[in-house]
Protein backbone atom coordinates (compact mmCIF):
# COMPACT_ATOMS: atom_id res chain seq x y z
CA UNK A 1 0.00 0.00 0.00
CA UNK A 2 2.84 2.43 0.76
CA UNK A 3 4.31 1.94 -2.70
CA UNK A 4 0.98 2.80 -4.35
CA UNK A 5 0.74 5.99 -2.29
CA UNK A 6 4.24 7.05 -3.29
CA UNK A 7 3.52 6.36 -6.94
CA UNK A 8 0.26 8.34 -6.79
CA UNK A 9 1.98 11.29 -5.10
CA UNK A 10 4.80 11.24 -7.65
CA UNK A 11 2.29 11.08 -10.50
CA UNK A 12 0.34 14.02 -9.00
CA UNK A 13 3.51 16.12 -8.76
CA UNK A 14 4.41 15.34 -12.37
CA UNK A 15 0.93 16.30 -13.59
CA UNK A 16 1.08 19.58 -11.64
CA UNK A 17 4.52 20.41 -13.02
CA UNK A 18 3.41 19.62 -16.57
CA UNK A 19 0.35 21.87 -16.24
CA UNK A 20 2.26 24.85 -14.81
CA UNK A 21 3.83 26.03 -18.10
CA UNK A 22 0.46 25.70 -19.85
CA UNK A 23 -1.07 28.10 -17.35
CA UNK A 24 1.59 30.67 -18.24
CA UNK A 25 0.88 30.46 -21.96
CA UNK A 26 -0.96 33.20 -23.76
CA UNK A 27 -4.66 33.04 -23.08
CA UNK A 28 -6.11 33.18 -26.59
CA UNK A 29 -5.46 34.13 -30.16
CA UNK A 30 -4.95 37.69 -31.32
CA UNK A 31 -5.58 39.39 -34.65
CA UNK A 32 -3.41 42.31 -35.74
CA UNK A 33 -2.79 44.42 -38.80
CA UNK A 34 0.97 44.87 -38.94
CA UNK A 35 1.90 47.89 -41.09
CA UNK A 36 5.47 46.78 -41.84
CA UNK A 37 7.32 43.68 -42.95
CA UNK A 38 8.92 41.76 -40.07
CA UNK A 39 10.88 38.67 -39.12
CA UNK A 40 9.50 35.97 -36.83
CA UNK A 41 11.98 33.20 -36.12
CA UNK A 42 13.70 32.59 -39.45
CA UNK A 43 10.71 33.67 -41.56
CA UNK A 44 10.43 37.04 -43.30
CA UNK A 45 6.79 38.08 -43.32
CA UNK A 46 5.16 40.92 -45.27
CA UNK A 47 2.98 43.66 -43.83
CA UNK A 48 -0.61 42.53 -43.49
CA UNK A 49 -3.32 41.09 -41.28
CA UNK A 50 -2.24 38.20 -39.03
CA UNK A 51 -3.65 35.91 -36.40
CA UNK A 52 -1.37 34.51 -33.71
CA UNK A 53 -2.52 31.60 -31.57
CA UNK A 54 -1.25 28.69 -29.52
CA UNK A 55 -0.20 25.66 -31.53
CA UNK A 56 -0.68 22.68 -29.26
CA UNK A 57 -0.74 22.67 -25.49
CA UNK A 58 2.66 24.14 -24.62
CA UNK A 59 5.64 25.79 -26.21
CA UNK A 60 4.69 27.02 -29.68
CA UNK A 61 2.52 29.48 -31.59
CA UNK A 62 1.29 29.70 -35.16
CA UNK A 63 1.45 33.03 -36.98
CA UNK A 64 -0.99 33.01 -39.89
CA UNK A 65 -1.11 35.64 -42.63
CA UNK A 66 -4.85 36.03 -43.26
CA UNK A 67 -4.36 37.67 -46.66
CA UNK A 68 -1.92 35.14 -48.16
CA UNK A 69 -3.03 32.11 -46.11
CA UNK A 70 0.57 31.29 -45.10
CA UNK A 71 1.52 30.07 -41.63
CA UNK A 72 4.69 29.88 -39.54
CA UNK A 73 5.05 27.73 -36.40
CA UNK A 74 7.50 28.99 -33.78
CA UNK A 75 8.73 27.86 -30.37
CA UNK A 76 8.01 30.31 -27.56
CA UNK A 77 8.85 30.91 -23.91
CA UNK A 78 5.95 31.58 -21.50
CA UNK A 79 6.06 35.02 -19.90
CA UNK A 80 4.17 36.81 -17.15
CA UNK A 81 4.00 40.49 -16.32
CA UNK A 82 1.83 41.45 -13.36
CA UNK A 83 2.47 45.16 -14.04
CA UNK A 84 1.26 45.27 -17.65
CA UNK A 85 -1.62 47.45 -18.72
CA UNK A 86 -3.84 44.63 -19.93
CA UNK A 87 -3.84 45.69 -23.57
CA UNK A 88 -3.24 43.01 -26.16
CA UNK A 89 -0.18 43.87 -28.22
CA UNK A 90 2.69 42.56 -30.28
CA UNK A 91 6.16 43.81 -29.39
CA UNK A 92 8.92 44.13 -31.98
CA UNK A 93 12.63 44.90 -31.71
CA UNK A 94 13.52 47.38 -34.45
CA UNK A 95 17.06 47.80 -35.79
CA UNK A 96 17.22 50.39 -38.57
CA UNK A 97 14.39 49.36 -40.91
CA UNK A 98 14.24 45.70 -39.75
CA UNK A 99 11.53 44.53 -37.34
CA UNK A 100 11.74 41.32 -35.29
CA UNK A 101 8.70 39.96 -33.42
CA UNK A 102 9.74 39.36 -29.82
CA UNK A 103 6.60 39.23 -27.61
CA UNK A 104 2.88 38.46 -27.86
CA UNK A 105 0.50 39.66 -25.12
CA UNK A 106 -3.21 38.89 -25.15
CA UNK A 107 -6.21 40.74 -23.69
CA UNK A 108 -6.50 41.29 -19.98
CA UNK A 109 -4.45 38.24 -19.09
CA UNK A 110 -1.07 38.87 -17.54
CA UNK A 111 0.41 35.98 -19.50
CA UNK A 112 2.07 36.15 -22.86
CA UNK A 113 4.97 34.63 -24.72
CA UNK A 114 8.49 35.62 -25.74
CA UNK A 115 9.97 34.48 -29.03
CA UNK A 116 13.61 33.47 -29.06
CA UNK A 117 15.96 35.78 -30.93
CA UNK A 118 16.82 34.43 -34.35
CA UNK A 119 20.38 34.20 -35.57
CA UNK A 120 19.75 37.16 -37.88
CA UNK A 121 18.47 39.31 -35.03
CA UNK A 122 21.47 38.43 -32.87
CA UNK A 123 23.81 39.28 -35.76
CA UNK A 124 21.97 42.55 -36.43
CA UNK A 125 22.19 43.52 -32.76
CA UNK A 126 25.87 42.56 -32.60
CA UNK A 127 26.57 44.82 -35.58
CA UNK A 128 25.87 47.75 -33.28
CA UNK A 129 22.61 48.95 -34.80
CA UNK A 130 20.48 50.95 -32.37
CA UNK A 131 17.52 49.01 -30.99
CA UNK A 132 14.04 50.46 -30.58
CA UNK A 133 10.97 48.78 -29.10
CA UNK A 134 7.81 49.03 -31.22
CA UNK A 135 4.38 47.87 -30.01
CA UNK A 136 1.38 47.17 -32.23
CA UNK A 137 -1.99 47.03 -30.48
CA UNK A 138 -4.16 44.13 -31.54
CA UNK A 139 -7.90 43.50 -31.83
Amino acid sequence: MRMKSKILVAFGVLVALAAWPAAAQMASSVVATIPFGFTAGNADLPAGKYTIERAGPVGSVVIRNLEENDAVYLPVIPAQDKQREGKARLVFNKYGDQYFLTQVWTGNAQAGVHLRKSRRERETAAAGRAQQIVAVLVQ
